[in-house]
């Protein structure tokens, strides 16, 4: 039987500091913290990329994805969520 790795993905754009963290069940794979002041929208993809290509992984094998929820700014928290929704429906 081939055991299944779960990934999960989560980003946090709630203050002026954006963090994108992968993880496995086990263990954390790859991060990249940073002050983006009020680039989240711009550079929250990149930043994505960059992890998931540190991890050494796509983005279809990522099977969780999760924002953090605040407190903090309600359009940082916006980013997150509709960036994952999208990415999370655009690989099913």
């Amino acid at each position: 039987m081939i055991a299944c790795i779960m990934y999960i993905l989560g980003v946090d754009t709630s203050t002026d500091v954006l963090s994108v963290a992968l993880r496995d069940e086990a263990k954390s794979l790859a991060e990249i913290t940073f002050d983006a002041e009020r680039s989240h929208a711009e550079r929250i993809i990149d930043t994505i990329d960059a992890v998931l290509a540190e991890a050494g992984i796509t983005l279809s094998d990522v099977g969780l994805f999760g924002v953090s929820r605040g407190p903090g700014s309600f359009t940082g928290i916006r980013i997150a969520v509709s960036t994952m929704k999208g990415l999370a429906a655009g690989t099913g």
